[in-house]
C-alpha cells in the first residue's frame, strides 16, 4: 500500500532546525533546507547569504553561534524554481542575561493595564530563584524571542516586562516560559485560561465564542488578556452583608445542582433558593480546577472562574442578582490543594 505524503510540485522548506531554537553562545548547529525538485537554493541569516546550491534539492550550513551577537536571529530559505520562488524561515535565539531593572512603581503582581495606555501591558511574575523567563503569545507568534526576555528586579524575586503595540479589543493568549526548567504556564493572576485537554468538552451553549487554543504553537495552560475588556455594570450598591452570626447558608456544587451546570441557570433558580429562607449561598470552588467534572478541590488558577460553569460576566451577574436580594455569596477555596498545573506547583514542587 502506497500513500503519497507529498504531492508533486515546487515545494521547499527548512528541515533542520525543525522548530525555533534557543542556543548557548558557544553552540554549533546545522541548518538544512530541501526541495522536492531541483532548484537554486539560498540560505540567509539576518538577510546575509551564508550558503548557496544550484540546480539541486539540498543546501546545508553549519552555524557557529559565536559569530552572532546575543538576541534573536532569522534563518531564511529562498528556493528559485523554473516558474516560482518559495520562501521559508525560522529563528534562533542566543541566550543572554536579563536586564537588572526594578519593577516600576505602581506595578502589582500579574497583568497590569494603564487605562490611559490601552495599547500596552506590563507583566510581573513572582518567581524567586528563576533567571531566564520569556513571554510568549499571539503578539510574537509563540516564539522564544530575546525581545521578550523578562527583566529581573534587583531583589531577584520579581520578573517583569512591558509590551506595546497591542490591539485593545483583541483577546491575546500568552504564557511564561522558564528556559532552565523548560516550563510553560500562564500568569497565576490570569482571569481566564485556555486548557488544551478540557476546553473541547465545554458546550458552546455554556461558554459561547470561547477563544480557541493555539494548537501546534505551544503546549500547556495558556492565559488570556484584553487591555480594554468589557466592564460589568454592577447595580448592587445598596447591598448590606447579612450578620455573620445569623447566616443561613445553602452550599451547592454547580455541576450537580443543575443539569446545565452554568451560572445563568443558577441565577434563574434564585426565586426557589430565596423561598427557602436562606441569606447566603456558598459555592463549592468555582475557580479553575483540573478537568471539568470536579468538586473543585484540585485548583490550579485561583483568579480565573472555571469555564465549565460559563463566562466570568455570567458569574458577576449571578453575584449581582444575589446581592440585590440581600443574599451573600461565599466562595469555597482550598489554597493548600494546589494541583500539578498550578504555576507555583510547576515552579517549586519538590516530589522528594
Amino acid at each position: 500500500i502506497f500513500i503519497d505524503l507529498v504531492s508533486d510540485g515546487d515545494i521547499a522548506a527548512i528541515t533542520s532546525p525543525s522548530e525555533p531554537l534557543v542556543v548557548e553562545p558557544t553552540d554549533v548547529f546545522p541548518v538544512v533546507a530541501q526541495s522536492l525538485s531541483n532548484a537554486n537554493l539560498t540560505l540567509f541569516i539576518d538577510n546575509a547569504i551564508v550558503a548557496e546550491a544550484f540546480d539541486t534539492t539540498i543546501v546545508e550550513y553549519e552555524v557557529n553561534v559565536a559569530d552572532y551577537g546575543t538576541g534573536t536571529h532569522q534563518i531564511k530559505l529562498e528556493a528559485v524554481f523554473t516558474e516560482t520562488t518559495i520562501y521559508d524561515s525560522t529563528i534562533f535565539t542566543i541566550i543572554s542575561d536579563p536586564e537588572i531593572l526594578p519593577v516600576p512603581n505602581g506595578i502589582k503582581e500579574g497583568i497590569n493595564v494603564n487605562p490611559d495606555q490601552l495599547n500596552s501591558a506590563t507583566f510581573n511574575l513572582f518567581a524567586p530563584g528563576k533567571q531566564h523567563i520569556y513571554l510568549l503569545g499571539d503578539f510574537n507568534n509563540w516564539q522564544v524571542n530575546a525581545d521578550y526576555l523578562l527583566n529581573n528586579d534587583p531583589s531577584g524575586d520579581f520578573h517583569w516586562i512591558e509590551i506595546t503595540d497591542l490591539d485593545p479589543e483583541f483577546e491575546y493568549g500568552f504564557q511564561y516560559f522558564i528556559l532552565e526548567d523548560n516550563l510553560r504556564f500562564a500568569d497565576p493572576y490570569s482571569q481566564k485560561i485556555l486548557d488544551p485537554w478540557n476546553d473541547q468538552w465545554i458546550p458552546e451553549e455554556t461558554y459561547p465564542n470561547l477563544k480557541p487554543y493555539p494548537v501546534g504553537q505551544t503546549t500547556g495552560i495558556v492565559g488570556t488578556f484584553m487591555t480594554d475588556q468589557p466592564v460589568f455594570d454592577w447595580t448592587d450598591e445598596g447591598y448590606v452583608r447579612p450578620d455573620e452570626n445569623n447566616l443561613i447558608v445553602y452550599e451547592l456544587l454547580i455541576r450537580d445542582y443543575l443539569d446545565a451546570h452554568d451560572y445563568q441557570t443558577l441565577t434563574d433558580t434564585l426565586d426557589y433558593l430565596e423561598s427557602l429562607g436562606i441569606n447566603a449561598i456558598e459555592l463549592m470552588p468555582v475557580n479553575e480546577f483540573e478537568g471539568n467534572v470536579s468538586w473543585g478541590y484540585n485548583p490550579d488558577y485561583y483568579f480565573a472562574p472555571d469555564k465549565y460553569y460559563g463566562p466570568k460576566q455570567d458569574y458577576q451577574s449571578f453575584i449581582n442578582e444575589c446581592h440585590e436580594r440581600g443574599i451573600a455569596v461565599i466562595m469555597d477555596i482550598a489554597l493548600n490543594h494546589s494541583f500539578g498545573l498550578s504555576p507555583q506547583v510547576m515552579m517549586y514542587f519538590d516530589p522528594s
